[in-house]
């Protein structure tokens, strides 16, 4: 009960927060219907990268702790489900290389050479593999990164915007605070809890002891090493996401890893204390805490009504449009992200330039999108995404 009670840190935390900057319970969006509170693992079941990043975590974890960095069919379960881990999403190659960062520093603490062996072939492995996907991009696209990824960063040109608008809300500012909330609060939780958990690691000093007997660290320690190793990581991923990508262009689903990586730093927490000295009331009291935290959840959550409205557009008003236009559909200029083109199966274009190919990037930045739109003039002028466009 008492590790039941670490889990789901992150949809714990964001109760009392959502409440505070809602102003009242149930407040939502006059397009949107009322928001839910994005908070658990259930929210990553969807057609995004996400499950795929989870997994791949998850997997990255597992074959460190069962296998070790010592052994070669370890090396290659682990620098396979890393190259995954990056390929689900780049930013992920920040958590990757905390890990690298954290091996070598135990291996020289240790001085554990097959340690800092581990580490080097796992930058190589993931390295590769990220190089050769984006010389792909490059031959088939030429773009070696997305367009949407590129056009989401200002790197490396540091914005404080992200920060300005986190103290605003620290400091009052409610305006529009639940559509803000919900995507500056991972980063704020995971880096909090990456810190915490650097810092009793660090005043630990466990890892300065000498190897085991066997020369590899224990089953307990390789997690610890992971967890280390992704809190490093973590901590990179929110001072790049706070600092280099605009607020618009990230949300929740941008740092699943972190959403779950603060719920394995509360758990690792609880297990460091003593067992408390009466379990059966201790117990209850969690438990009593847990039923509680879920019937706010579950009160404030509304999944299904959030997406109601996406529903009944899809089933209900999209084959009435499809009819109306007939053998001739029009062509949409979409903002935000695709659901009408997703729906209505007609030519679109993205308005925030964030699903556009290069030619149309190209035109884009130079404002004539909608006068020819990647069909006429195709003529590249090859500005990088990550540029402004005038006006």
């Amino acid at each position: 009960m008492v590790r039941a009670a670490a889990r789901g840190l992150y949809a714990l935390t964001l109760i009392p927060l959502w409440v505070w900057f809602g102003g009242e319970l149930g407040g939502g969006s006059r397009e949107e219907g009322p928001i839910p509170l994005y908070g658990t693992l259930w929210s990553f079941a969807n057609g995004m990268e996400t499950p795929v990043t989870v997994a791949a975590f998850a997997a990255l974890v597992h074959v460190a702790v069962r296998r070790g960095f010592h052994r070669r069919a370890g090396l290659a379960g682990l620098t396979g489900a890393a190259a995954l881990l990056v390929l689900a999403r780049l930013d992920a190659a920040l958590i990757v290389g905390g890990w690298v960062v954290v091996l070598l520093a135990v291996s020289w603490l240790r001085r554990d050479r097959r340690l800092a062996r581990a580490a080097l072939v796992l930058a190589a492995g993931v390295g590769s593999v990220l190089v050769a996907y984006l010389l792909v991009n490059l031959a088939y696209a030429d773009r070696a990164l997305p367009v949407s990824g590129a056009a989401k960063t200002s790197f490396p040109r540091p914005s404080l915007d992200n920060l300005r608008d986190l103290w605003s809300l620290l400091t009052g500012d409610h305006e529009l605070a639940r559509g803000r909330i919900y995507r500056l609060w991972p980063m704020v939780l995971g880096a909090l809890a990456a810190a915490g958990l650097l810092a009793a690691e660090l005043r630990g000093g466990s890892w300065r002891r000498a190897p085991t007997p066997a020369g590899a660290p224990t089953a307990r320690e390789r997690y610890r090493i992971a967890l280390a190793g992704t809190a490093v990581g973590v901590l990179a991923l929110s001072a790049y996401d706070l600092l280099f990508v605009t607020l618009f262009a990230q949300g929740w689903w941008y740092l699943p890893v972190s959403i779950v990586f603060a719920s394995l730093a509360g758990l690792e927490a609880v297990m460091r204390r003593p067992a408390p000295a009466r379990p059966a009331r201790a117990g209850a009291v969690l438990a009593g805490c847990c039923a509680i935290g879920a019937a706010v959840f579950l009160a404030l959550g509304r999944p299904a009504g959030y997406h109601e409205r996406f529903a009944d557009f899809y089933f209900d008003e999209a084959p009435r449009v499809r009819a109306f236009y007939g053998a001739t559909p029009p062509r949409i200029f979409a903002w935000d992200d695709g659901v009408d083109a997703f729906a209505l199966g007609f030519p679109a274009l993205s308005g925030t330039g964030l699903m556009l190919d290069a030619e149309a990037w190209d035109a884009w930045y130079d404002g004539r999108l909608l006068a020819s739109p990647c069909g006429g003039d195709t003529t590249a002028s090859r500005r990088s995404p990550t540029s402004t466009p005038p006006g």
